[in-house]
């Protein structure tokens, strides 16, 4: 696909731009501290075409899709990512712009769908295992985002983890066993077969995700590694360990597994059950 090329107006436009060190025709070169704030802000919550129009780079001037692949590529940058969270570290002057724009989107996302799943994966799961207390989580604790910060960091290294082997076979589908959903859940056992009774993942079937594999590694290669999650919540001071909120590290594999079980909600974690990654 042709790139779309800059007028000899839009060109000297850009040029006067402090967040831009140059422009041709077809290519702009961003200025490393705009980069750096941009992600600031990004982590901070503010949605990408927001900082970019507050840098004068609206999208009817660079388009919509540079913005989207700034963003992935800059995530995928070690030190910009890193100077980021320097900053958020050092402190400075809370966006409260930026985080209650940030809501309402979320808000407004669910309310539209009717439903939750919008804002709420398989990383929001594991605020939902906290609460819950199954066998062995019974000492878990810790505030939501504190959990989702977990659930985030153990998705991301599963996702990435999935992501390095072969294309998957597709497996036929079986619902929660009842001996399983005892083990794992004890006298929460109701409410869970009662949560899969019309599993979303014998609506359709499995070959449509191997079909879509190479789609599906595309789009996990947007996300952060977990080794740059870690070091983002270690510059933060933010949970990301299991141990952080009462859960033994031994079972990270086990809160995925279980936490899928809680929400008949399509993730990946819960597709690995039509999934055959042996080879």
């Amino acid at each position: 696909m042709t790139k779309r090329q800059f007028s000899r107006a839009e060109i000297e436009y850009l040029r006067t731009l402090p967040s831009i060190d140059a422009v041709t025709d077809s290519r702009i070169t961003y200025a490393r501290e705009f980069q750096i704030d941009c992600m600031r802000r990004y982590l901070q919550g503010e949605k990408p075409t927001a900082i970019f129009i507050s840098a004068g780079l609206s999208p009817s001037v660079i388009g919509h899709k540079r913005i989207e692949r700034n963003i992935a590529r800059w995530k995928r940058d070690e030190d910009i990512m890193r100077k980021a969270a320097d900053d958020m570290a050092a402190g400075g002057k809370p966006d409260f712009e930026a985080m209650t724009m940030a809501q309402m989107i979320s808000g407004l996302t669910m309310q539209l769908l009717n439903h939750s799943r919008a804002a709420s994966g398989a990383e929001h799961l594991m605020a939902h295992l906290v609460e819950m207390k199954p066998p062995r989580f019974e000492n878990a604790h810790g505030m939501h985002g504190q959990c989702v910060g977990v659930g985030t960091y153990l998705c991301a290294k599963e996702y990435h983890y999935l992501a390095s082997l072969p294309t998957p076979k597709a497996k036929p589908f079986e619902p929660l066993s009842r001996a399983w959903v005892d083990e794992k859940f004890g006298p929460l056992a109701d409410g869970i077969m009662k949560e899969n009774e019309n599993d979303v993942l014998g609506t359709f079937d499995a070959q449509n995700i191997v079909d879509h594999w190479d789609e599906i590694r595309a789009i996990i290669a947007e996300i952060p590694s977990a080794e740059e999650l870690a070091a983002l919540c270690e510059k933060l001071g933010a949970f990301y360990k299991p141990e952080q909120i009462g859960i033994d590290p031994a079972l990270s594999e086990d809160m995925l597994s279980v936490s899928a079980a809680i929400r008949n909600r399509l993730t990946l974690i819960r597709m690995r059950r039509v999934l055959d990654f042996s080879e």
